[in-house]
Parts: structure tokens; C-alpha cells; sequence
């Protein structure tokens, strides 16, 4: 089967490999559709994290799939389920020689019933986050990759515990950062500015929820948070942005008592405390509320129609084209990119 492999040299390519067996608490899947995580997708493959250090590796993680055989304990899946986040092999184990970072681009992957087999150390929390998409939710398989994301960043702006009509800024304009923008308005802030090196993806932030876009050129955004809030400064920080210096820039805009909740990661993986001077104190946001345990509350606003995943991704490409789609990433001439096998 296909998979994409990178060898942590910056490269990404799509290889044959051997496609898995399950186990008997396994399930194999059909994997239909892989979404990109472009900025940890990006860093992996140019070995950006401590932790991904293990190469050649598959990446995805962002992956939707259909059950087509179930081993012989599996009791909490059957065939036929619409299953998130299945992987050629679990994160931290290695398959066919391997790594796993997280194994979604593949055209096979399996889930573990782990409500069976018991959970036992660090390589089992990943099947926590292998959730059925219920049947009477009929998005698209592309639109369902588009759960993932939206259930971390829906976790994180439920734990920062967003005020009705706080004001919040949002730093970046990638796909989490959009998703932010939506999640701050759905929780009640009064005005959401949308902060980012580039004007054009900043209108997708504005197509999901910011009342206000700048760019970061000059001092367009110390302008616009001083017209909003009268010099109070912002309640909220959410960062999708990553970095060091944007964030510090955007922390003296930060109101007395207000919070900053760190989605991305830092460069050096430190968030830089001792350099944020806001307008008085200020506070880290609580840690987001985990991927699984927001599933009910996506699959609610899906139901109810007031959640459009396609709004979060740009490109719908192949998966047999994944190199030249990949490279789409790579000239920032798109954002997220579906791929579907």
C-alpha cells in the first residue's frame, strides 16, 4: 500500500509498504481522507521537534477511515464504522521499520479498542482520540478530517473559559487560528481581532468570526486593540502563531487579569514567561480540555448545523499527488489541504 514517508530531511514522499495486520483487539480500516496539520507537518519533516527523532516515519494524524475487519475481542467498533484517526501504527512504535508520526497517510490504517484491551502507558493514549463519527452525521469524508482540529481547538478556547463580551486576539490565520476566531465568538467574546503576517488568509478569520483583521506591518495592531478596548488592552491571548516575539509584542496589549492560552508550540519548546509584561498581571489559561472528551460537543454542532467544516480547509487534492500537493505547503499557496485516497 501507499504511504507517505519522510526521512526527516525536509522531504516528503509517498512509498509502498507492507499494509498492517490487525490484532485481535484491532480493527483494520479503509483510510478515505487525510488532512495536513501544516505547521507540525512542516516542522517533523525538517526534525523541528525533540520528539520526532525517529526516522524514515509516516506522517498523518489527521485521518478518517472505514472499518472493514475487526479482530476477535474487539467489542466497541464494528465494520462499517466511521472511525477518526486510525494509523498504519501507533505513535512511539515502529511497523515494517517505520516510525510513527502519527501513520494517517496511508491507504490502511487500524484502530484499537483499548475500551477492551486496557490502557497501559503512553503508547495507548493515542486510540482515546479514535472516535466513531456517528451515522447520522453525514459530512463529507473530507469534512469529517476537519473534527480533529476543530476538537482541539474547540478544548482549548472551552478551558481559557472566554467571558461574555471579553475581547479576544488571535495570533495567526492558519486553519487553528481560524478555528479560534469561530470557537472565541461561539463562547461570547464581544470583539475577536485576528492578528497575522499575511493579509489574505486573514480573510478566512474574518469569514469564521473576527470582527477585526491587521496585519502585523508597522503599528496597525497596537492601533486597532487601542480603538477597541480604550487602552484597557485584550482580556484574551490565544496563540496559533508560535512565536516568541509576536507573542511578546502581543502581551503588553494584555489587560490587567488576563489570560494566554498557548496553542502553539515555541521554538525552543519554553513558553518565554519572564519576557511577558502585560498591563498588570496576567495568567496562563488552564491546559485545553483533552481532543475525546470535546466529541459529543462537535458532533452536537455538526447535528444542529452551526459548524461548517469545509470553512477550514482551502484544497481538496488526490492522495496519489501528494508530493506536488504538499508542495502547495511549502509556497504558502495554501492553508490545509485535504488529501483523499
Amino acid at each position: 500500500m501507499l504511504a507517505v514517508i519522510t526521512h526527516g530531511n525536509g522531504d516528503v514522499a509517498l512509498e509502498n509498504i507492507p499494509q498492517p495486520v490487525p490484532g485481535e483487539y484491532e480493527c483494520l480500516c479503509k483510510i478515505t481522507a487525510c488532512a495536513t496539520c501544516s505547521g507540525t507537518d512542516r516542522k517533523i519533516i525538517r526534525r523541528g521537534f525533540g520528539w520526532a527523532n525517529e526516522f524514515p516515519a509516516i506522517l498523518g494524524h489527521e485521518s478518517v477511515g472505514t472499518i472493514i475487519a475487526c479482530g476477535s475481542k474487539v467489542r466497541n467498533y464494528k465494520v462499517g464504522d466511521r472511525v477518526l484517526r486510525p494509523a498504519v501504527t501507533l505513535p512511539w512504535t515502529n511497523f515494517a521499520g517505520y516510525a510513527s508520526f502519527m501513520g494517517g497517510f496511508a491507504e490502511y490504517g487500524v484502530v484499537v479498542d483499548m475500551k477492551e484491551k486496557g490502557y497501559n502507558g503512553l503508547v495507548d493514549i493515542y486510540p482515546r482520540y479514535q472516535q466513531i463519527v456517528p451515522a447520522d452525521i453525514t459530512i463529507s469524508d473530507a469534512d469529517a478530517t476537519m473534527m480533529i482540529m476543530l476538537k482541539e481547538v474547540a478544548g482549548s478556547c472551552k478551558a481559557a473559559a472566554i467571558t461574555p463580551g471579553s475581547t479576544v486576539l488571535v495570533l495567526g490565520s492558519g486553519s487553528v487560528a481560524q478555528a479560534m476566531c469561530f470557537f472565541a465568538k461561539y463562547f461570547g467574546a464581544g470583539k475577536v481581532i485576528a492578528a497575522a503576517r499575511r493579509r489574505e488568509p486573514l480573510a478566512l478569520c474574518a469569514a469564521v468570526g473576527a470582527d477585526v483583521t491587521v496585519t502585523l506591518d508597522g503599528d496597525e495592531l497596537e492601533k486597532s486593540v487601542v480603538e477597541l478596548t480604550g487602552d484597557r488592552g485584550v482580556n484574551y491571548i490565544l496563540d496559533a502563531a508560535g512565536g516568541v516575539d509576536l507573542l511578546v509584542r502581543a502581551g503588553r496589549m494584555l489587560a490587567d487579569g488576563g489570560f494566554i492560552a498557548s496553542y502553539a508550540s515555541m521554538p525552543n519548546g519554553k513558553f518565554p514567561n519572564e519576557l511577558i509584561c502585560g498591563k498588570g498581571s496576567w495568567r496562563m489559561a488552564p491546559p485545553q480540555i483533552p481532543e475525546h472528551e470535546m466529541h459529543n460537543f462537535i458532533c452536537d454542532l455538526l447535528r444542529k448545523g452551526e459548524l461548517d467544516p469545509k470553512k477550514f480547509y482551502t484544497h481538496t487534492i488526490k492522495f496519489t499527488d501528494f508530493v506536488s500537493g504538499f508542495q502547495l505547503l511549502e509556497e504558502r499557496k495554501a492553508g490545509k489541504i485535504v488529501f483523499t485516497m
